[in-house]
């Protein structure tokens, strides 16, 4: 289901993120009743979720949607009724779809009794279109064999030109922020995979399209660190500035401490 359009995936394990501990309190009655109120299905059932984006022309808003995939089969004829109350059914070079004559409101393509798409008709259309060819970002997370509570996948090459464009307007930076401009022509593509367990575990990496541009990339993210730390630190001194006062000088110690060990972990 994912276009060669598509620039950003979310993928995320619902059922995986309500058995960390932390979640034990969640309002499951209340979603569970709104979500029957509301579009008809439970959310507590639903299995997987991935969620994608694109961005084609920057007059136009971008394309979004989402793939549902569910526990348990649900009813066709209950899902969605406030959307699909009016909807009609629309078969458009092979794909059939649903869409609701309300202006907003978005097209459902109904694929089986446990999986639904809903998103922009444009998006959903290119969804439901065989394509054999893999774009980048479908390559991306095919790629990716882990097993994830969730996972946020980014591809540059398609929004690179875009991103550039956007760089030329920003006015001069200072010399120490001038490296950061780099960073487009770095980054091949990015991804985030969270894991919950007793903890949640957190991990982002950047791929380059080379050793050197890596390790210009690393360098960068060096700096980067370095320079967020010293603006932390500088402005708290601001705020307390040159007191005498034990308790304030006491404050400034432990918040230089708290701040080294946050970018510590970071690292």
């Amino acid at each position: 289901y994912i276009p060669d359009s598509a620039v950003l995936a979310v993928y995320l394990q619902p059922q995986d993120l309500l058995a960390a501990p932390n979640m034990e309190l969640m309002p499951v009655e209340v979603i569970t009743a709104a979500g029957m109120k509301e579009f008809g299905f439970d959310p507590m059932q639903i299995q997987s979720a991935l969620i994608l984006g694109e961005v084609i022309d920057p007059q136009q808003p971008p394309g979004a949607a989402v793939v549902l995939r569910f526990k348990q089969a649900f009813d066709p004829s209950s899902i969605l009724p406030n959307f699909l109350g009016d909807a009609e059914d629309i078969e458009a070079a092979g794909v059939k779809y649903k869409r609701s004559n309300a202006p907003g409101n978005p097209a459902v393509a109904i694929i089986d009794n446990k999986t639904l798409i809903v998103g922009v008709e444009v998006m959903v259309q290119k969804m439901l279109q065989e394509d054999a060819t893999a774009g980048p970002l479908r390559s991306i997370v095919a790629s990716d064999k882990g097993s994830h509570t969730a996972c946020v996948y980014l591809t540059l090459e398609p929004v690179r030109e875009l991103i550039n464009m956007a760089m030329m307007q920003v006015p001069q930076l200072p010399p120490p922020l001038e490296p950061f401009k780099k960073v487009p022509n770095l980054v091949q593509h990015a991804e985030l995979h969270i894991d919950q367990s007793d903890k949640a575990h957190y991990d982002l990496s950047l791929f380059a399209r080379s050793d050197e541009d890596a390790q210009q990339l690393f360098q960068i993210v060096q700096q980067a660190m370095t320079m967020g730390q010293m603006m932390l630190l500088q402005n708290i001194r601001q705020e307390i500035g040159d007191s005498e006062d034990p308790v304030e000088q006491a404050s400034m110690k432990y918040a230089e401490r708290v701040i080294g060990y946050l970018f510590a972990q970071v690292k």
